[in-house]
């Protein structure tokens, strides 16, 4: 299975449009639109009946929202849910994109 976007490639810059700020000089961080990305599976097994979207940042705690369909002891995170969807998941994709507002960070990409 392949998971790809019209919004950003894999392992590049997330746009804007599709972060929740930008550095600003003015102001230090500007909102942006923070709009969802297009996603697109391709060579998606048969029987697969839906999809589970974990968006995680490596770089702050972070939690999700807790889904109805699983059944999730604890804080909602990447690996409860994960733990939850075993037994469940027929093949995995992942896509990164980069995102910061360390200036220093942005300058070196």
């Amino acid at each position: 299975m392949r998971l790809t976007s019209r919004s950003f490639d894999e392992g590049q810059t997330i746009l804007r449009e599709f972060a929740f700020a930008v550095v600003d000089p003015r102001s230090h961080v500007a909102l942006c639109p923070n709009r969802n990305p297009q996603l697109q599976w391709n060579d998606v097994p048969a029987g697969t009946r839906s999809f589970a979207i974990i968006c995680h940042d490596y770089d702050v705690p972070s939690s999700g929202d807790d889904v109805p369909q699983l059944s999730i002891s604890g804080d909602p995170t990447g690996n409860a849910i994960r733990k939850a969807l075993a037994g469940h998941v027929i093949a995995e994709a992942t896509l990164t994109g980069t995102y910061s507002l360390n200036p220093p960070l942005i300058d070196r990409r």
